[in-house]
């Protein structure tokens, strides 16, 4: 719902910011959580689920995309009582909606588009991975969709030698990180251009800033142009693909197989 922060707000959250803003409420009726892990809730892998049952990682990524989008999170909640999450983000006034929403129609840029190379695109989020694949395919792009990297190795085994790039989200299930996958596929082809993509940050990840000459880190969320870039600034230009070393940037600006 439209609310107008105020005051109160601002004593709930050092975030908050007067003005006017959209809030998403969402409550439960559940054990609720006591001071210690409500100060952990946001925490990167922080978790009170047992071993095997949860990553901890998804309070702190719906915490980075809103930070992301200029908004802030109040949590309440009580043992026994309960947990409300109150999420904040500004509203779309003044905003050129057009050109802020992610669509997937061509960028008709010819900079940065394809020149019929092949990307594995690896995403367990599906609505993610299609979004990708439409943007790269009407782009110039083929692409190969895997949902996790055990998918992603049956995929290189069986197509290696049509793969020009790797496009993969860094935290996935089943054992295999994109940061594992690519150190396995670059193993086997050390001039694989790879791109990570995440929602976190390096330090969170634990990945090294320098991760090697022809890596490239996109960070989440993303709009298409950007993801053509970046894409193309990996795999060099149509004309002349360049083997030179790519300049590492961790930049702000989304299962089966398909061509």
């Amino acid at each position: 719902m439209a609310v107008r922060v105020g005051s109160e707000e601002l004593r709930r959250s050092p975030d908050a910011v007067i003005g006017p803003f959209v809030r998403l409420t969402v409550s439960d009726t559940g054990c609720g959580m006591d001071e210690a892990t409500r100060s952990k809730a946001f925490e990167p892998f922080f978790t009170t689920k047992e071993k095997g049952k949860g990553t901890g990682m998804g309070l702190a990524a719906v915490y980075g995309i809103v930070k992301q989008h200029q908004g802030w999170i109040i949590l309440d909640s009580e043992p026994g009582v309960g947990t409300t999450f109150m999420v904040f983000l500004p509203t779309a006034d003044g905003v050129d909606n057009e050109e802020s929403s992610p669509v997937a129609e061509p960028v008709a840029d010819l900079a940065t588009a394809g020149g019929g190379e092949t990307i594995l695109v690896v995403e367990d989020e599906q609505p993610i991975a299609q979004f990708v694949r439409r943007v790269l395919n009407n782009n110039g792009y083929r692409t190969i969709l895997a949902k996790d990297g055990v998918e992603a190795l049956e995929v290189w085994q069986a197509r290696r030698l049509e793969i020009d790039l790797l496009l993969t989200d860094v935290v996935m299930p089943n054992g295999i990180s994109g940061k594992d996958l690519a150190e396995r596929l670059s193993a086997e082809m050390p001039e694989l251009k790879i791109i990570l993509t995440s929602g976190y940050s390096l330090d969170v990840l634990g990945l090294d800033p320098k991760l090697g000459a022809s890596t490239l880190l996109l960070q989440k969320p993303y709009k298409p142009a950007f993801l053509l870039e970046t894409i193309r600034r990996a795999l060099g230009t149509k004309s002349e693909p360049s083997n030179k070393m790519v300049n590492n940037r961790w930049s702000e600006l989304g299962s089966g197989h398909e061509n």
